[in-house]
């Protein structure tokens, strides 16, 4: 009874090896193409992108040609996608970039019956051949100077070295600190080009640095400014108009309070007979008190808002405009209560 079991576990236990090893390999040949398996939902808009660079391409559009097959390859990066993009990017003479992707396809594994990946490696001999190649020699310089070639704009590593160059105009220019060497020149294709640049005949660069974006520190700075030639930004319109407020509030809490307390004061004055009050007298004696109290109070605070109304107005006047004398008081009448001034 143990054989038959014993002989059914070790089929059970091959079997999971042997499942083990295919997923490892598979796995290991995605990683080798240096790739995850694409989407249903990438495969379908690679799909797409695909059909409008094929139409694009056959109106004569081809640079959105390029664009729409560089989009479909970053999706599914196969030997059929970048064959497409390198296609496209052959016939609108961007011989480096075509090359670059048809170097990823041809050194990816090859897989069984890839009719793309034979017509990169054929289509790759001949972009190879009509790609120029450029080299630059700095003659003349300072034994300890620092020269940087550029080419159309972008540094050039080890200029002395050949150099894959686009067929067509290139602008070439050694820099070292303030002088520089400018040379244009035009690459056929096929052809191999070294251009020298003679710092004996370098010019001083008289163009202007360009601007520096403004930091944050200096765009405080101006905002301060800004704010102080303002007139110490809201403040003086704060104290002006919050104070000829307050003025006004306490004027005529002062002058309401001012009458209650002279009408309980005569009241009480003829409920008393000579120096004999009756108790109520004393309450509205009490009640008199209290409101002068209140209105002595209301007309200070009237006073510090006049000040205040002041001190905004010659702020917001400025220094130079302050006037030699000013007042703002408040006044009390028996046709009304407000305030007054001069400026």
């Amino acid at each position: 009874m143990m054989r038959p079991r014993l002989g059914f576990g070790l089929v059970l236990v091959a079997s999971l090896v042997a499942s083990l090893g295919a997923s490892l390999g598979a796995a290991t040949g995605a990683r080798a193409q240096g790739r995850n398996e694409p989407s249903q939902a990438d495969k379908d808009t690679a799909r797409e992108r695909t059909k409008e660079g094929i139409t694009r391409r056959e109106k004569g559009d081809l640079a959105g040609a390029v664009a729409a097959f560089a989009e479909a390859d970053a999706l599914l990066k196969t030997s059929a996608s970048g064959l497409e993009l390198a296609r496209a990017h052959f016939a609108l003479g961007h011989l480096v970039e075509a090359e670059d992707v048809l170097t990823r396809i041809t050194s990816e594994p090859a897989r069984p019956n890839d009719a793309a990946r034979k017509s990169a490696e054929a289509l790759r001999g001949e972009v190879m051949v009509k790609t120029p190649l450029l080299s630059v020699t700095v003659e003349n310089k300072k034994p300890d100077a620092d020269v940087v070639v550029t080419v159309d704009g972008k540094p050039l590593d080890s200029p002395a070295e050949s150099h894959r160059m686009n067929p067509g105009p290139h602008v070439i220019i050694a820099r070292s600190g303030t002088r520089s060497v400018t040379e244009k020149v035009v690459i056929a294709e096929g052809e191999g080009k070294s251009v020298k640049l003679d710092f004996s005949n370098a010019i001083e660069d008289a163009s202007e640095p360009p601007p520096q974006s403004p930091t944050k520190a200096d765009a405080q700075s101006r905002t301060t400014t800004k704010t102080s030639t303002d007139g110490g930004s809201a403040l003086p319109k704060v104290l002006l108009y919050g104070g000829i407020g307050l003025a006004v509030v306490g004027v005529g809490l002062g002058t309401g309070t001012g009458l209650v307390s002279l009408s309980h004061t005569d009241a009480a004055k003829k409920l008393c007979t000579g120096q004999s009050c009756p108790p109520s007298a004393h309450d509205e004696l009490g009640t008199a008190r209290t409101t002068a109290t209140v209105s002595t109070i209301s007309f200070i605070v009237a006073g510090v808002g006049a000040g205040a109304a002041v001190a905004g107005f010659i702020l917001g006047r400025g220094a130079s405009e302050a006037p030699k004398s000013g007042f703002v008081r408040p006044y009390l009448s028996p046709f009304g209560a407000g305030i007054t001034g001069a400026f």
